[in-house]
């Protein structure tokens, strides 16, 4: 066994696998420490505890529509470039259906919260360049060189740091959210062959692209919803205040499950290439290995969260740091129950990813909205490790049911 491990570990596999994914986090690192060091504590300053927690408020509305339809949209191309199913013009045309989508959300939005045109307008841009920031990075997947990932998240973060000296000049706070993400776009339309011909024109595959796609939807909806409830949830129920505290209290642990998405898009890229047999044991080791990831991660999200609260928010540190162990644990463990399911997503249909979330809606309502309402923001952070913890487990008998219903393995085919 011990030979059979320094094999894998020094195999030229590995060492890509490896160097890929440092690639990819070095990049998303530079992206979020801009975001949470320089971007968000600016707009802080400037727009007070209350102003910020309105603006994550608005900024969840952003992340949902883009990690639901982008990672969707991702996602599937992954999966069906695996047999060379996957055309520029069935995306687009995809992407284009996703980007209208954002219409009406942010007119509603506008409407209920009186955003004057311009911040109308500035929203809508931001959303729709994030929900294109989160497709595009298949450009790196699926030619597989994930070096390109540094430089498209490097132009991200610069982009939105320039954003904040037009906010501080402006006090428009969309700047800061949407500069970057255009940029990296722009990168990977200038330099990439995602956005090449055909641009919009259906092929064969367009039925199977669109069933993917909006099964993924489906799928990805609910925990883009549960990731920010939050704030949207502590915000409507307690204020923007304590949506703001229990966001910067849980933000290292955000961070990592953030980090998650490049581990995520490495290993769907790889396994999307990859053929052999999936046993009990290996997906028993892979559940493991994950859950201690998890455990050791949330010490040291802990252990984070002093430093960075006590360094960017000194003042707010004695309120905040309560919460942090609990808060930080909830977050880890829904990052790795999402690996998991990447994992699973190789050998089950798309299916089992919409009904492990079915599952996972019904936890989350029956307890943090309860537990969020007599308990506020303790009650809020100790519902959703409940549910994010379930959550985990399920995934794990969803995989052991699959790789059962076939046997004793699964055999996986390139």
């Amino acid at each position: 066994m011990k030979e059979k491990i320094k094999n894998i570990l020094t195999s030229g596999f590995f060492k890509k696998l490896t160097g890929d994914f440092m690639f990819s986090v070095i990049g998303l690192v530079i992206y979020y420490v801009a975001i949470q060091f320089l971007i968000y504590p600016q707009i802080k300053a400037q727009l007070g505890s209350e102003g910020y927690g309105n603006v994550l408020f608005y900024i969840s509305f952003i992340s949902i529509m883009a990690s639901t339809l982008g990672t969707a949209a991702n996602y599937s191309r992954m999966i069906l470039s695996s047999d060379k199913r996957d055309t520029n013009g069935d995306y687009n045309r995809i992407m284009l259906i996703s980007a209208l989508l954002c219409v009406p959300v942010v007119t509603v939005l506008a409407i209920i919260y009186k955003l004057t045109l311009i911040l109308a307008i500035g929203f809508l841009i931001a959303m729709v360049a994030t929900l294109y920031r989160y497709y595009s990075d298949c450009e790196f997947k699926l030619s597989i060189k994930y070096s390109g990932l540094f430089f498209y998240y490097l132009i991200a973060a610069a982009g939105n740091i320039l954003g904040v000296f037009i906010f501080k000049k402006t006090n428009n706070w969309t700047f800061p959210l949407f500069l970057g993400e255009a940029l990296a776009v722009v990168f990977v339309m200038l330099r990439g062959n995602i956005y090449r011909k055909p641009f919009l024109q259906k092929s064969e595959h367009y039925s199977d692209a669109q069933k993917s796609f909006w099964t993924l939807v489906a799928a990805n909806i609910i925990p883009a919803l549960i990731l920010n409830s939050d704030r949207l949830l502590l915000k409507m129920i307690h204020g923007g205040s304590a949506a703001e505290i229990y966001y910067t209290a849980s933000l290292i642990g955000k961070s990592i499950s953030f980090l998650t998405t490049p581990l995520n898009g490495v290993l769907i890229g790889y396994l999307a290439r990859w053929s052999g047999k999936f046993t009990k044991k290996i997906w028993f080791m892979s559940a493991g290995a994950l859950f201690a990831v998890g455990v050791l991660a949330t010490f040291a999200c802990f252990v984070g969260s002093y430093i960075y609260v006590g360094f960017i928010y000194p003042d707010d540190l004695d309120t905040i740091k309560q919460y942090f162990f609990i808060a930080n644990a909830g977050q880890i463990f829904y990052f790795i129950s999402n690996s998991l399911m990447v994992i699973v997503l190789r050998f089950a249909e798309e299916k089992y990813q919409t009904i492990i979330n079915a599952i996972y809606a019904v936890l989350f309502i029956a307890v943090v909205p309860v537990l969020s309402y007599f308990f506020e923001i303790n009650g809020f952070a100790v519902g959703l490790l409940i549910v994010n913890f379930a959550k985990f487990f399920i995934v794990v008998l969803i995989g052991l049911h699959k790789i059962k219903q076939s046997g004793s393995k699964i055999e996986i085919k390139e």
